[in-house]
């Protein structure tokens, strides 16, 4: 039997596939659908940044992938990479447009824009942040990003509007853990309830207007389970820790309509 031998393969045949290849790439590449065939960096640049100017974020989006893929030394490849992200956010793709502010902080870190594409995470993050009944994982990968651009970026104005951002996650966070805890109080688990409420909400966001609306909510279940220790210490807490809110206010207008009435009897 002859032995199969890879030299023995018909040379013609292999150029021709080879040839093939190439012309079938080519013809993708120089298709009638492509509005920049074999453009080079330059034309890229003034076609990416046309289309950006007149909104077409289709174009825009296009020209400065194939500019920032095939040409990432072009001197205008930062600024390419930058609007890229800005049109992906114009389409409302707040994921690509993320991805692409972190590629241009993780490439061009250095470059006088970096604290602008912090921002611009921060906020592309902060975007696909869900309502408060859905996983708050985006919420918190917006948190960490905001997180970051107020920590390295502390000397630039960005801080101050990332941290404004970083505390809206805080609050939707908040937001979230309280409804998880209330949730438990309208299936009537009412130990469950305020361990949620102190550990979820109390405890892990102090800062945000949802603790002491946690320590009323916590008050009123103890007084439901008849825990007498329980609601007085839960009260101290709120009119000790929170003084200045309204449902310290509520608090004690609930004690004084008690005290009225037992006065009353």
């Amino acid at each position: 039997m002859r032995k199969w031998r890879a030299d023995r393969l018909p040379r013609r045949a292999s150029v021709g596939a080879l040839v093939a290849c190439l012309a079938s790439l080519l013809a993708f590449a120089c298709m009638p659908g492509d509005p920049f065939p074999g453009y080079n960096a330059d034309q890229l640049w003034e076609s990416g940044s046309a289309a950006f100017e007149a909104e077409n974020w289709d174009d825009a989006i296009l020209a400065f992938e194939r500019l920032t893929s095939q040409s990432p030394g072009y001197s205008r490849a930062p600024d390419a990479r930058m609007l890229l992200a800005r049109a992906h956010e114009a389409r409302g793709e707040y994921l690509s447009a993320a991805s692409e502010y972190e590629n241009f902080l993780r490439i061009h870190y250095n470059n006088p824009m970096a604290p602008d594409a912090s921002l611009g995470m921060c906020k592309a993050y902060a975007q696909l942040s869900p309502i408060s009944q859905r996983d708050q994982s985006p919420t918190r990968t917006a948190l960490d990003a905001c997180a970051r651009t107020v920590l390295e970026f502390q000397a630039f104005a960005v801080a101050q509007e990332a941290e404004k951002v970083r505390l809206q996650m805080v609050d939707k966070l908040a937001m979230a853990a309280f409804g998880h805890a209330d949730f438990y109080r309208g299936r009537g688990c009412l130990p469950c309830a305020v361990n949620y409420f102190d550990e979820g909400v109390v405890l892990e966001y102090p800062t945000t207007d949802w603790a002491p609306r946690a320590l009323l909510a916590m008050y009123h279940a103890y007084q439901e389970l008849g825990w007498d220790e329980e609601e007085g210490e839960t009260a101290d807490r709120l009119i000790f820790n929170f003084p200045e809110s309204e449902w310290a206010a509520q608090l004690q207008a609930e004690q004084a309509a008690a005290q009225d009435a037992d006065s009353g009897q």
